[in-house]
């Protein structure tokens, strides 16, 4: 699957799955934006959740693991994603699992 098709096929799984209770966004790059973003930035309940998508044989590019790891020192969830249910899971993950006080 071709990271074009694969970004399509996240998008729309995003917005049935989430709802209105997601807001997400493709990362469109070009010479004014900062290299090594996310190619879909979302917030979910108040989490910051970027996807980088790959299809199954290509690997991150350094300058993509080194915002993935700022986006995560700030407190965001950053992920490598290869497949609709990577995307999914990756933004249910943003969610605490036990209500806090």
């Amino acid at each position: 699957m071709s990271e074009t098709y694969l970004k399509t096929k996240v998008m729309k799984a995003l917005k049935r799955k989430f709802g209105r209770d997601i807001f997400f966004f493709k990362v469109h790059g070009s010479e004014y934006m900062m290299n090594g973003l996310p190619d879909i930035i979302c917030c979910y309940l108040g989490a910051f959740v970027g996807l980088e998508l790959k299809d199954g044989t290509k690997k991150p590019t350094p300058v993509q693991i080194l915002r993935k790891n700022q986006i995560t020192r700030a407190g965001g969830i950053s992920v490598i994603i290869y497949s609709v249910e990577e995307a999914i899971a990756a933004v249910e993950s943003s969610q605490p699992r036990y209500p806090t006080c």
